[in-house]
């Protein structure tokens, strides 16, 4: 998953295991100094729902899958 945030920075982050109704949480790469994570829910299928991320400097949100 990867968003534009605060400042105009590109952050991502990769997840690995999903799994039905469960949640994992990443560390954002950025391409600025900025950071943050970014936990992921998956619905009953273990596909994702939604990540919500937030840290210093990039603000926060929500991205809906």
């Amino acid at each position: 998953m990867g968003v534009t945030v605060v400042g105009g920075a590109f952050c991502s982050a990769v997840y690995s295991d999903p799994e039905p109704g469960g949640s994992e949480i990443r560390p954002f790469s950025c391409t600025g100094e900025q950071s943050g994570n970014a936990p992921l829910l998956y619905d009953v299928r273990g596909k994702p729902k939604s990540a919500t991320y937030g840290g210093l400097e990039i603000g926060s949100g929500t991205v809906r899958f």
